[in-house]
């Protein structure tokens, strides 16, 4: 854990040297009086809810990530003070790079030019020096494995945990006896990854994660509401004003019916997808009583693939 955390680090330094070089590139051209751009910034941009929920949609994807430290707080050594201390420092360095680095983008681009662009960042650079795209494209190619990693480190958690809760079969929640890594977790992640690279778009992928993400959103809402109602003298580390997640659940809720309505064969799909584990829940957990002759399969199959990949079970 300590070597991909290190790695982890220095990907995503590259990701703020690519946003230092365009936000001191926007004040550069500030400064000169590249402001052109900023005349009417917001012309001929769609008025329909739809779209907005849609965009809504994708600015959770790009903003999104800070999701996995969830995954990772057994690992915490103060799980009560460090996620929410780095929640609040993430969000406001994220926020503001973002933010800066798109404002420095209308410096040398138009609208139509940022809109109708596949790598705004290169197009910007490009405008620059053609020297700096290679520097900026390594940088940017860097970013992408750091996001990859980060997935893979706090994604298989989910199946690793819910392996152990009883949610996923149990090969899932065991780990390498020397690395002491979720590979079996791992394993399945990759092969699901590959699934979604080799039978879709990033279009699509952005569409079904900020559906399911949306939707997760809800549920957890949700829940926590209901627990605050039900069992209000609980102990709770991590404390907000009420009002934030009723406004959250409300807002999420309109965005997730907006979303559906503006692409309804698109976000049809995402929910045939998300039904489709019903069944596969009542089999796998609800189902208790399953015939011995499966059951001893099911055994026989993990003890083998325990060997094979020298995997051992974690105390809770």
């Amino acid at each position: 854990m300590k070597y991909v955390t290190k790695v982890q680090t220095l990907l995503t330094s590259s990701k703020l040297i690519v946003l230092l070089i365009i936000i001191a590139a926007g004040i550069y051209y500030l400064a000169k009086g590249e402001t052109d751009n900023f005349q009417d910034p917001f012309e001929d941009t769609a008025q329909e809810p739809g779209q907005f929920a849609l965009a809504i949609f994708y600015a959770t994807f790009a903003y999104g990530g800070w999701q996995v430290m969830t995954t990772m707080l057994a690992e915490v050594k103060d799980p009560s003070r460090d996620p929410p201390l780095a929640s609040y420092i993430s969000f406001a360095i994220v926020i503001s790079l973002y933010l800066m680095a798109n404002v420095s983008y209308l410096t040398l681009l138009s609208p139509a030019q940022v809109k109708g662009s596949v790598a705004v960042s290169s197009d910007f650079i490009a405008e620059i020096s053609d020297v700096l795209v290679i520097v900026v494209s390594v940088l940017v190619a860097l970013t992408s494995i750091g996001a990859l990693n980060a997935s893979i480190m706090g994604h298989s958690r989910l199946l690793f945990a819910g392996a152990r809760n009883g949610h996923m079969p149990q090969i899932l929640g065991m780990v390498h006896a020397k690395y002491l890594t979720p590979w079996p977790s791992i394993f399945v992640y990759t092969a699901w990854a590959l699934v979604m690279l080799f039978t879709g778009g990033v279009v699509d992928m952005m569409d079904y994660i900020s559906l399911f993400s949306t939707i997760m959103a809800l549920v957890v809402i949700g829940a926590l509401l209901h627990l605050r109602w039900k069992q209000p003298d609980l102990e709770r580390p991590y404390k907000t004003v009420l009002i934030v997640p009723i406004l959250e659940m409300i807002i999420n809720l309109a965005v997730l019916v907006l979303g559906i309505y503006q692409k309804p064969d698109k976000m049809g799909n995402g929910l045939a997808i998300l039904f489709a584990g019903i069944p596969i829940y009542w089999f796998g957990v609800l189902w208790k009583n399953k015939p011995k002759e499966f059951v001893e399969i099911v055994d026989s199959l993990t003890k083998i693939a325990q060997k094979l990949f020298l995997l051992t079970k974690v105390k809770k």
